[in-house]
């Protein structure tokens, strides 16, 4: 062996060692010192804007809660004056009974009182003024005229002058509490001045609330009302008694908010200042609330917020040296071990290249980067030997996919009606279906099937496309045959499809949808509509579109209501469904089907039977594609009604509801109401009877029918014929029937009286026919409201 020979390669290979570490390690530290300058100047600003972002975010956080605070008072104190009488004053016990009603229905508001002129009910002296507050669980009665001449307070007299709701400066109430009070004018139906009603907003919850607020340690948040006097701040002392501009002339030269910071807030302009106080930089973060005129301020500690500077800086020169010493040891052991064996790798991989793979590799003992690149060239190895079997095996699983593709859309086409006629013994309708994936399964569907007279069909289409879209469309379609089979409502169904989708939805998918109900003998259709395609009419009278309520899809809100609606199909009518693979159709130029050109071709054919619809329909599309793949899943359903069913000589409007057990929803209550009652023609006075009548219903079922804790449904629906007003309100919780509570004395004075009674006592004295029956597990309360005057 020549030693010499031996050492002067290992020398060389010293050597390379020597320089690779020693210019990788000068030219990181370069780019370490560089980079290190560069982000710390970074981390300071990010840390700067992540303060104010802090900062900012936790003022309209507070803002946020203020504002949606009040906004419900406002929502609720609107309320109460929408539906108090213009035509007449009520008696002093309505007026009693509205305001116990709203602080049990609005557990956040403080107390309501009604203020009104003298000349309302003059035998009150003072004027008749009852104000119900909230006193620990109770509620506490008291009349403002006792305590007060309250026509010449702010929140009577401003509100009198400004005609207008509006929120009051804040003050102490008769029993010390802090409050803000949302006032709204009352006026007859001749635009006479009743009085005030006012809403109160306690300030302690909400003080509490705020003080939580805290994005760093000393940080403290007040709010301010128009006149800059502080309603919330950390010292109670303050509140009602400084304001901002008065703690600015009690700092005594030192340097803080100058006054045109007070300038911009009293302006209602939001900004942002710094500032110091005893020899400490603050930061002044101040936004207004338009609701109010009120205006919330942050003050924060500078120095906490750059508190994390140091330690990044710190921490980055440990991480630089480190990470330098790191790389002295990892780049000096790794030379030295792939120099030697490296480029027996080199040579072997030659071989490789000109196909033999069959030789062998250079032994590596140590499991590190060599060992793997042994192994992976190994593999490499192996693989290329078996490619060309792999790639026949390929195409073989290929084959089995495409099978299993084509056998899962037979599966997912049977379960959609498939024989035409489906029911070739009845003589009152045709049917007609059909259903065109554009891949081999989709999330299209229909379905039809006559239950006790009535035909039920829909049909719907999944987001998405391919096998998700399919497998929600296979749930859809078994929940609607389960839930349709007890469910006599179009409504009812998609409500119990949403509920049941909406739980399960994890992958945010939604199922548009169109059901239906045909009453085979009157060709009544009631259809509830979940934001799908509207369906056209077709008759000798043309083609018309049908009118539909939008709604949400099935499976994005769990808690949406939705909406029924009801029309009629004269003899010979058909009605259309489909989904928008026909309407969004393209052809090789990317023009669609469109609407108006399916107007034209539903015109063409709106005397035909269902299927020479539905066939000419395909005809037409094909056509307009013209040879271009289809990107859309096409559905469509065509019903003909053949009965002899005529639409009665007064239609009978109905409405359908579902609520739960929570009196949050009592206004839902209030809109369903007005609906019925306008399209039935109720003066407003008799729409405000029914609404008192109802809600006492209602929030009685709420109260009662269900253990506590217990969520539970509560159908409503609404039927008026031409002379009476039916209201039907259908729990499923334990029995009990309020027609059997006994009929109070309203002669007695209030506080002689006992407790409960007076909501069934009103119930009794509004409707005509008040009955209960409780039948298979459910409860069921019909209120009945003859109309035969439209009173």
């Amino acid at each position: 062996m020549d030693w010499r020979k031996y050492i002067n390669r290992i020398d060389i290979r010293r050597s390379l060692t020597r320089k690779i570490c020693f210019w990788t390690l000068l030219i990181a530290a370069a780019i370490f010192a560089m980079v290190f300058g560069v982000g710390a100047w970074f981390a300071t600003q990010k840390i700067l804007k992540e303060g104010h972002q802090k900062a900012n975010l936790e003022l309209d956080k507070s803002i946020l809660y203020i504002e949606k605070e009040l906004e419900l008072i406002e929502a609720s104190a609107q309320n109460v004056a929408f539906q108090f009488p213009k035509d007449y004053l009520p008696s002093k016990e309505i007026i009693v009974y509205m305001c116990r009603r709203y602080l049990e229905c609005n557990p956040n508001v403080q107390g309501i009182a009604f203020a009104f002129e003298p000349e309302c009910y003059p035998d009150v002296k003072g004027g008749y003024s009852p104000y119900l507050m909230r006193s620990g669980d109770s509620l506490r009665y008291t009349m403002l005229s006792e305590k007060y001449n309250y026509y010449d307070r702010e929140w009577y007299a401003e509100t009198k002058r400004q005609a207008k709701p509006r929120w009051s400066n804040p003050f102490h109430e008769v029993h010390g509490s802090v409050i803000c009070s949302y006032c709204v004018p009352l006026y007859n139906g001749q635009g006479k001045l009743l009085g005030v009603l006012a809403v109160d907003m306690g300030l302690k919850g909400l003080t509490e609330k705020i003080e939580k607020i805290r994005p760093y340690p000393s940080s403290q948040l007040t709010v301010m009302d128009r006149n800059l006097v502080f309603i919330v701040h950390p010292n109670r002392d303050y509140i009602l008694r400084e304001s901002a501009m008065s703690l600015v002339e009690k700092s005594k030269g030192m340097y803080v908010p100058n006054e045109s910071v007070m300038v911009k807030m009293k302006h209602k302009e939001r900004g942002f200042d710094s500032f110091y106080y005893k020899d400490r930089e603050k930061y002044l973060y101040y936004s207004p609330i338009h609701q109010s005129e009120w205006t919330v301020a942050l003050e924060c500690d500078a120095d906490e917020i750059k508190a994390d500077m140091k330690t990044i800086k710190g921490e980055m020169w440990f991480n630089t040296t480190i990470g330098l010493l790191i790389m002295l040891i990892v780049i000096g052991l790794l030379m030295r071990s792939l120099l030697r064996p490296l480029w027996r790798f080199s040579a072997a991989a030659k071989k490789i290249a000109l196909g033999n793979f069959d030789v062998s590799l250079p032994e590596v003992k140590d499991r590190n980067e060599l060992w793997h690149l042994r192994r992976s060239m190994n593999y490499m190895q192996e693989h290329l030997k078996q490619y060309v079997g792999e790639l026949t095996h390929t195409m073989e699983e290929k084959g089995k996919i495409e099978s299993e593709l084509r056998i899962a859309h037979g599966i997912q086409m049977a379960m959609l009606p498939k024989i035409f006629p489906p029911y070739p013994e009845r003589t009152d309708m045709h049917i007609y279906g059909t259903l065109i994936s554009a891949k081999d399964v989709g999330g299209d569907l229909y379905d039809f099937f006559i239950r006790d007279e009535k035909l039920f069909f829909c049909i719907g289409d999944v987001s998405g496309k391919g096998i998700p879209a399919s497998l929600v469309m296979a749930v859809t379609r078994s929940l609607l045959r389960m839930v349709a089979a007890k469910e006599d409502h179009a409504v009812g169904i998609v409500q119990a499809l949403n509920e049941s989708m909406a739980d399960m939805n994890s992958e945010n998918m939604f199922v548009t949808m169109f059901v239906g109900v045909l009453n085979l003998k009157t060709g009544e259709v009631e259809y509830c509509n979940a934001g799908h395609n509207a369906p056209y009419i077709l008759g000798a009278e043309g083609v018309r579109p049908l009118e539909v309520e939008p709604n949400l899809p099935v499976a994005i809100e769990p808690n949406m209501t939705y909406r029924s609606q009801h029309t009629y199909l004269k003899k010979g009518e058909s009605i259309f469904l489909y989904t928008d693979g026909l309407t969004e159709a393209e052809n090789k130029a990317h023009d669609l089907f469109g609407e108006e050109r399916l107007k034209q071709e539903l015109e063409r054919v709106k005397e035909t039977l269902p299927d020479e619809q539905l066939k000419s329909l395909l005809d037409s599309v094909h056509r307009h594609a013209d040879g271009a793949e289809q990107s859309d899943d096409l559905t469509m359903l065509s019903i003909q009604y053949l009965g002899e069913g005529q639409k009665p000589s007064h239609e009978v409007v109905r409405h359908a509801l579902t609520l739960s057990n929570n009196i949050r929803q009592v206004p839902l209550l209030g809109t369903f109401v007005d609906d019925i009652a306008r399209e039935a023609g109720v003066s407003e006075e008799g729409t405000t009877q029914l609404n008192l009548a109802m809600e006492e219903a209602v929030v009685n079922v709420m109260n009662y029918a269900y253990p506590e804790g217990v969520v539970g449904k509560i159908n409503l629906t609404a039927m008026y014929d031409g002379n009476d007003l039916t209201f039907c309100i259908v729990d499923y919780g334990k029995p009990f029937d309020p027609t059997q509570a006994e009929d109070i004395d309203t002669t007695k004075p209030l506080e002689e009286r006992g407790i409960g009674g007076l909501g069934i006592f009103l119930v009794r004295q509004l409707m005509d026919e008040l009955t209960y029956e409780r039948k298979n597990g459910e409860n069921r309360l019909t209120l009945v409201k003859h109309l035969t005057s439209k009173g």
